[in-house]
């Protein structure tokens, strides 16, 4: 498993996670998710909201779960983990814009990691074409469910952060990864279909 770990781009998103985590509070409140500060002309924080934390065991749960993952990338998709994670982190922070008005603030990794789970279960499972990606995803889409029917207790996970646990940034960080992998899947058969055009 180790070499398929895409160590540079896991290098740099865990050195910015821990830099971050290092840096005064006041450094958190100008990078965190605010739905005002955004709508005010800050549009950067619909990234750098999924890279601040509410403190240092709410990142280190985080960096410990982007590790695991890094792990399962295929090899011939390691290199796409700095994209992967760059697009669903704008993606999730655009839904949540647009489609949680209620949600004015919001900071961690967790969003995005729902929507790598999502993009490398589908990577896995053209990979491989075996069942354990989709038992990944389905257990994820069980997860989800969970959480947005309110039957799934989250009191254990906000004692230790400290803030509530936004399920609204899970649910749209795995729509963000269904959406990029459709948008990847569509652009490879355009591109299929115009080289055997021009042939």
């Amino acid at each position: 498993m180790r070499n398929n770990w895409p160590y540079p781009a896991l290098l740099g998103i865990a050195a910015l996670l821990i830099v971050l985590q290092l840096v005064t509070e006041s450094g958190v409140t100008e990078l965190s998710y605010q739905r005002q500060a955004i709508l005010a002309a800050m549009p950067w924080r619909l990234i750098s909201g999924h890279f601040v934390h509410a403190n240092l065991i709410h990142m280190a749960m985080n960096l410990a779960a982007l590790i695991l993952l890094a792990g399962l990338i295929p090899e011939k998709n390691r290199n796409y983990l700095l994209p992967v994670v760059i697009v669903v982190a704008l993606l999730t922070g655009g839904f949540l814009l647009l489609m949680e008005p209620q949600l004015e603030h919001y900071v961690g990794l967790s969003g995005v990691l729902h929507g790598l789970s999502v993009v490398i279960g589908i990577w896995l499972w053209r990979e491989h074409a075996i069942s354990g990606p989709v038992l990944l995803l389905l257990l994820l889409l069980t997860k989800i469910v969970l959480e947005q029917s309110g039957l799934l207790d989250t009191n254990s996970t906000e004692s230790l952060i400290d803030m509530r646990v936004a399920t609204e940034a899970h649910l749209w960080g795995a729509v963000s990864g269904v959406i990029l992998c459709a948008m990847s899947a569509l652009a490879q058969r355009l591109s299929r279909a115009l080289g055997r055009g021009g042939e």
